[in-house]
Formats: structure tokens, sequence, C-alpha cells
């Protein structure tokens, strides 16, 4: 029992960082905020099958408002790799782009 729990940890630990190899710590970032909706969702039905007050419509509102939230980081996601093109190419703006707005937003 002991080795498949460590088998596990492996497997998530070189997923992780097969992540943060390939979309580096923004990506990482990204992961972890998917990960949390996703446990506030189911969280939020398991209270709502708790008290017995679950319900489809409630249920497809908070799906719409994490898809919304999901098209937020999205587009402010595009926002930074546009500004990352953009300002190099513009030499009279002469400023850096850290890519400040995603890590805000997430």
């Amino acid at each position: 029992m002991e080795n498949k729990l460590l088998e596990i940890k492996a497997a998530i630990t070189a997923a992780l960082a097969a992540v943060g190899l390939f979309l580096g710590w923004k990506g990482v970032l990204a992961l972890a905020w998917a990960l949390v909706m996703c446990i506030d969702y189911i969280t939020g039905s398991a209270a709502a099958i708790k008290a017995k007050e679950w319900s489809s419509k409630v249920a497809r509102e908070g799906i719409w408002h994490k898809l919304g939230m999901i098209v937020v980081v999205a587009t402010v996601f595009i926002v930074d790799m546009i500004m990352d093109v953009s300002i190099p190419n513009i030499p009279l703006l002469n400023i850096s782009w850290p890519d400040p707005l995603c890590p805000l937003i997430l």
C-alpha cells in the first residue's frame, strides 16, 4: 500500500513538473486556479445535496459564472501575450511588460 501511495505521489509530481516545463509558472498558477474552481463547484454541490437544496438552475448559474471567469482569464492571458510581442517592437514607448495582468487576475 505504501508503494502504491509513493507511485501516486510521483505521478502527480511528474505531471505538475511537465505542466511547469511546458507552460511555465503562469501555467502552474492557471492549473491551480482551475483546480480550486473545480473544488469549489464540487463542495458547493455536496453542501447543497446534504442540505437537500440542490437545484439544477442554481448549478447552471454557478457553471455560467465559472465560464465567465474562464473567459476573463483567457482574455487577460491573450492581452499579456499581445503586449509581450508588441512592446519590444515599439521603440518609442521604451517600457517593459513583465506580464503583470494574468497573475493579478488569477
